[in-house]
């Protein structure tokens, strides 16, 4: 199995894996962390603190205001102009979440006390693979460093990335699918796959999906890719050996028709000094060029 974190769930995932990591060596597979973090950084201490502040604010008959205020640290500036933030805010409140103010304040007060497990993290021997939004205003992609640092770090940039992709394929390139699979066989090793979007996992859903369908079901997956990428270096062969019968075609044309000029030349008797014979000569050159 996996453990999965998004955000602060990403330090209570180290915790557990610090704490029973021994106990499930054998079947814990990696650490995946979405926008996660281990320890709270002054930014976003100073974005807990704020909205704790407003939260004490707002009444509790308006359960929109404490939504309307946070979500403007979770949508990047690109997907709100793309959808409009009506939308945006449409589709996060789709589920509906009966979390009270006071339950929003806990959980900020949770964040901020929060255990930091950079250490514990540093010392886990399980692969952690990463994934970071490059836009996100909560969660700053310098947070990755923790998670990596003292390992075999490997990387899947935003612009690799496909999500318009047709659905029976993966949105990652075989490159990157061949990384994770790496990755995931080895203890210290680290991926951080860097996905253009904010904080809310609604702008990458995409790329989170393949993610978990992959690292799911790696053997079969791996085997598509085998597949597919042997199926790709076959193709690239054959157009090298088209390309080779091709210049092996046209270089012995060239050749004959050398040794046929050659030997018009040396056996000809004719004079090339007279007009008309000069020409005659070079059309008889001409066929003989452009012969098959």
């Amino acid at each position: 199995f996996h453990l999965l974190g998004f955000g602060y769930g990403v330090s209570i995932a180290t915790s557990f894996a610090d704490k029973f990591g021994k106990l499930y060596r054998d079947t814990l597979k990696s650490i995946i962390s979405v926008n996660g973090f281990v320890s709270v950084n002054p930014q976003l201490a100073a974005i807990f603190h704020s909205s704790i502040n407003a939260f004490r604010s707002f009444p509790s008959n308006r359960p929109d205001l404490p939504v309307s205020y946070f979500t403007k640290f979770l949508f990047s500036d690109h997907y709100i102009e793309r959808v409009s933030r009506d939308l945006a805010l449409s589709i996060y409140t789709a589920v509906t979440n009966s979390i009270t103010l006071e339950g929003r304040i806990r959980i900020c007060m949770g964040a901020l006390n929060n255990r930091d497990t950079r250490k514990s993290i540093k010392e886990l021997d399980f692969p952690i693979v990463a994934v970071q939004s490059t836009d996100d205003c909560l969660v700053q992609p310098s947070n990755v460093d923790a998670l990596m640092e003292g390992r075999d770090i490997s990387h899947i940039w935003s612009h690799q990335i496909n999500p318009d992709i047709d659905e029976r394929e993966f949105c990652y390139p075989s490159t990157g699918l061949s990384t994770i699979i790496n990755a995931l066989q080895q203890p210290k090793s680290g991926v951080v796959i860097f996905i253009r979007a904010g904080h809310a996992i609604q702008e990458s859903k995409r790329a989170l999906t393949d993610l978990f369908d992959f690292v799911a079901n790696p053997q079969k997956d791996a085997a598509l890719l085998s597949a597919k990428t042997h199926h790709s270096e076959m193709e690239t062969k054959n157009r090298r050996k088209s390309s080779l019968l091709c210049e092996n075609e046209i270089l012995p044309r060239e050749s004959i028709a050398k040794e046929r000029i050659n030997a018009v030349e040396k056996y000809a008797t004719v004079s090339r000094e007279d007009p008309q014979t000069k020409l005659l000569w070079w059309i008889l050159r001409a066929l003989l060029r452009n012969s098959p």
